[in-house]
């Protein structure tokens, strides 16, 4: 378990969890399962909860 998250915090992690989430957007209006009113919520939902947890875990400790 500890592989997987390190993977999905890695760089290479981030970047395909970014793309794959922005492009399943679009296949969830197509099929119905989400209004294109919908979409830009979601798409910034990813901006904003995401993105940031990524990038908090790779924030040094303050030195004391």
């Amino acid at each position: 378990m500890k592989n997987i998250w390190n993977w999905i915090v890695s760089r290479e992690g981030r970047k395909r969890i970014y793309t794959i989430s922005l492009a399943v957007i679009p296949l969830l209006v197509f099929y119905g399962a989400i209004s294109e009113q919908a979409a830009p919520l979601w798409i910034a939902l990813i901006g904003s909860i995401v993105s940031p947890v990524m990038a908090l875990t790779h924030m040094t400790p303050e030195e004391q």
